[in-house]
């Protein structure tokens, strides 16, 4: 059994040729700063005081200030936001 970003796979017993039980979900457009957010050495996020607001996807004018983001946080566009921050603005410290 595997995960796929929220998405559960099982062994069947059948084949189902050329269909997929499971496609990964595309990180929504965002106008996410990156000069907002910090990476923190524990893969969180934090959203500095600083932090504009911000859209991701159909999500418009979303506003967050001295808060930690990590994988427990926020699914956005049926994405994880620490997803939409890693692909913006990389996964380094």
């Amino acid at each position: 059994m595997s995960f796929v970003r929220g998405c559960f796979i099982a062994a069947i017993p059948v084949m189902l040729a050329g269909s997929a039980m499971c496609q990964p979900v595309p990180i929504p457009v965002s106008t996410i700063s990156c000069d907002g957010f910090k990476k923190m050495s524990d893969g969180s996020w934090y959203a500095l005081p600083n932090n504009p607001s911000f859209d991701i996807g159909n999500n418009k004018n979303m506003t967050m200030k001295d808060v930690t983001i990590d994988r427990h946080f926020m699914n956005l566009a049926g994405v994880n936001l620490v997803d939409v921050l890693e692909s913006k603005c990389g996964t380094k410290l």
